[in-house]
């Protein structure tokens, strides 16, 4: 995870492999502190065999003071990367 300000915002990314940003991130602020939290799931069966993979991820990261003094937009976007 990386946070950075450029160009007078503020950015924050998070690659979350595996992870369906539609359906399993949550992102919130609270009293100036951001929440990343990501719960991953998946589950592969065949006719020999079966495997899981599950984790959860949580990240806090404490607003910049310029970011928690005035109004702020929030904005997100999610790039699924192929490789």
């Amino acid at each position: 995870m990386e946070d950075f300000v450029k160009d007078g915002h503020y950015t924050v990314r998070a690659e979350l492999p595996g992870v369906d940003p539609e359906h399993e991130v949550e992102v919130s602020v609270t009293d100036g502190i951001l929440t990343i939290r990501a719960d991953r799931h998946e589950e592969q069966v065949d006719k020999t065999h079966s495997e899981f993979r599950y984790g959860v991820f949580n990240r806090r990261i404490v607003l910049p003071t310029e970011t928690t003094s005035r109004p702020a937009t929030t904005r997100g976007s999610w790039k699924s990367s192929s490789t």
